[in-house]
C-alpha cells in the first residue's frame, strides 16, 4: 500500500541535519515522531486494562512488529519528495511570538511544502495500515515537526492525499471540532481493535507517558481567527497573540521590577518562581514549591541584581522533562486557528523532586522540593479564550 501526503507547513519549521545553517525535513525524525504517536495513542487504549509493565511490554511488542527492532526488519517506509522550503526571517514582537521561540535563532526557520510518501508492506494488516497513518495524523493534527512544536512552531496541514478514501481522515474541510473530533474516535476504534480491548473512561491515575485519552488529553480551540502568522503594524499575528497570552499567565502580574539602561528607567515584569529562586542564590533557601516548572524541565534563571548568577530548575535525577502542554495552530484557507492542547502523565517519577542547582561549577544546590502538581497548567487551558473538543 502506498499513500503520498502533500504537507504544507503553517507555521516556521526548525528541523535541521548535520548542515545546521540549513533546514532539513528528516526521515528520522519522523519516523521517530510516528513512534512517539504509535505509543501514544496504545497507551490511551491500554490503560486501566492491566498492570503498567504488562501494557507497556504489549506496547513495545505491537511496535517493534510493525516499525522494526535490532531484531527485525520494519513494515514501514517514508520518503521526502518535492520539497519547496523557502528559509524565513520571523519578525515577531518581543515577548510574543519570540517568547515562544526562546533560544532558537529566528532567521534560521522555513516555511512551504513537501511531499511524504509511506510505503506499507503486505504484511502488514488492514488495523496496523490503518493505525500507521493514524500515527501521521497524530503528528499533523495534534503535534508538529522540528523544535519547539509544542509552542507552535513546525505545525502542517495536508492539503492533498492520493487515496480518496482518506480525505475524511487528513483534509481539513473548515469545521475543526468536528474534525478533530470524529478522527480522534475512529482512531481509538482502530486501537482497540489492534490489541484486543475496549478503552477504560473516567480514568484518574496518571499513565506513565502522554496519551491520547479524553481523561488526559485535553484540547481547547480559540474562537477567535487569524489572517497573518506574523503581526503587523495593524493587525496581530496569531504567533504573537499566543506567546503574550502564554507569556502573561507565566508573569507575576503583581510584582514589578525596574532596570536603568541608558540613563533611563524601564519597568518590566518578573516569572513565577522568580523571587524564590533568587533567595536561593542569595541565602540557600529552599523553596517549597516550584508549580510553575510544570510547563517543562529544565528552567533556567539569570539574576542581574546579583552579578548575574545563574541557576538552574530540574529533576533530582531526570534533567530534562517535556512541557505537558502544546500550543498548536490550524489553517484553513488562510485563516490561522490557535489551540491550547494539555497532555497529562506523570512529570518525574514516583518519588523524585525537584533542585535547583547554581550554574558556576559550584556545589550551591538545594534537592527535595515537591515535584509539581497540574493545577498551574489546567489553569492556564481554562484561562485561555476558547472551547473545549469534546471527543
Amino acid at each position: 500500500m502506498k499513500v503520498n501526503l502533500e504537507l504544507e507547513t503553517i507555521t516556521p519549521i526548525f528541523m535541521h541535519g548535520a548542515d545546521q545553517g540549513k533546514v532539513e525535513i528528516r526521515t528520522a525524525s519522523i519516523k521517530g515522531l510516528m513512534r512517539w504517536w504509535f505509543r501514544a495513542f496504545s497507551m490511551g487504549v491500554l490503560w486501566g486494562s492491566n498492570k503498567e509493565r504488562q501494557i507497556i511490554k504489549a506496547i513495545l511488542e505491537k511496535e517493534s512488529n510493525i516499525f522494526g527492532s535490532t531484531e527485525r526488519k520494519s513494515k514501514v517506509r517514508i520518503r521526502v519528495e518535492n520539497v519547496q522550503l523557502k528559509s524565513k526571517r520571523l519578525n515577531f514582537r518581543i515577548g510574543r511570538g519570540k517568547y515562544l521561540g526562546y533560544g532558537l535563532n529566528l532567521s534560521n526557520s522555513a516555511l512551504g511544502s513537501f511531499q511524504l510518501n509511506l510505503i506499507l508492506s503486505s504484511e502488514l494488516t488492514d488495523c496496523e495500515a490503518e493505525c500507521i497513518l493514524h500515527t501521521i495524523w497524530g503528528i499533523t493534527y495534534l503535534g508538529g515537526i522540528g523544535s519547539r512544536n509544542r509552542r507552535g512552531f513546525g505545525n502542517l496541514k495536508v492539503n492533498k492525499v492520493n487515496n480518496s478514501r482518506l480525505q475524511k481522515m487528513f483534509i481539513f474541510d473548515g469545521n475543526l471540532d468536528t474534525f478533530l473530533s470524529d478522527n480522534l474516535k475512529i482512531a481509538i476504534s482502530v486501537y482497540e481493535n489492534l490489541y484486543g480491548v475496549s478503552m477504560k473512561r473516567n480514568l484518574t491515575t496518571l499513565p506513565p507517558i502522554a496519551c491520547v485519552h479524553p481523561d488526559f488529553l485535553q484540547i481547547k480551540i480559540s474562537n477567535r481567527g487569524f489572517r497573518r502568522l506574523e503581526s503587523t503594524k495593524d493587525e496581530e499575528g496569531v504567533l504573537d497573540f499566543c506567546g503574550q497570552i502564554f507569556r502573561r499567565f507565566r508573569e507575576d502580574v503583581n510584582t514589578r521590577h525596574y532596570r536603568t539602561v541608558r540613563g533611563g528607567k524601564i519597568s518590566y515584569s518578573i516569572s513565577q518562581n522568580y523571587q524564590e529562586i533568587k533567595k536561593f542564590l542569595a541565602s540557600g533557601f529552599k523553596p517549597r514549591s516550584l508549580d510553575y516548572s510544570i510547563f517543562g524541565l529544565p528552567h533556567q534563571y539569570q539574576f542581574s541584581s546579583l552579578n548575574n548568577r545563574k541557576a538552574l530548575v530540574k529533576g533530582e535525577k531526570h534533567k530534562r522533562r517535556s512541557s505537558p502542554l502544546a500550543i498548536k495552530i490550524y489553517k484553513h484557507k488562510m485563516n490561522y486557528i490557535p489551540a491550547i492542547l494539555l497532555f497529562k502523565s506523570i512529570f518525574l517519577p514516583n518519588g523524585e523532586k525537584l533542585s535547583i542547582v547554581e550554574i558556576d561549577g559550584s556545589s550551591n544546590t538545594v534537592s527535595g522540593i515537591p515535584q509539581p502538581s497540574y493545577v498551574v497548567a489546567q489553569n492556564f487551558v481554562n484561562s485561555f479564550p476558547g472551547r473545549f473538543v469534546e471527543w
